[in-house]
């Protein structure tokens, strides 16, 4: 079972594939999502602004996963039972490498371990 798809901030459609099995029937949705800003530098801070929906009521995790100028990974999460509509707030490190960072997929946790991801291009990873 899939979720509706979500669109990037340019209106490119997010994949979504479901991940873990447990004993819930549904995952959360992604409803929507924002980037605040679309240039930082080391030292400040960067965040993206979600909304979700879940059965429960409540989520586990939320993770946004950017890849870097250099092909590494960098992500922004929220753990500790998240709220369905927030936002994840990341410093920049002085070490991160200066370039275009461009979205890798979007994770959501519910409460009961199910979970979903939204990627940006429909390779499965």
């Amino acid at each position: 079972m899939f979720a509706s798809p979500a669109l990037t901030p340019d209106g490119q459609v997010l994949r979504n594939a479901k991940s873990g099995v447990t004993s819930a029937l549904t995952t959360p949705v992604l409803k929507s999502f924002s980037l605040s800003g679309s240039h930082t530098t080391p030292g400040s801070s960067f965040a993206v602004n979600y909304s979700a929906e879940e059965d429960s009521g409540s989520l586990s995790r939320v993770v946004f996963s950017f890849v870097d100028p250099i092909g590494g990974s960098r992500v922004f999460a929220a753990y500790s039972n998240p709220p369905l509509s927030g936002r994840v707030e990341q410093d920049i490190p002085s070490n991160w490498p200066n370039g275009k960072y461009t979205l890798d997929y979007v994770n959501l946790i519910d409460a009961a371990g199910n979970g979903i991801s939204y990627f940006t291009d429909f390779v499965s990873k």
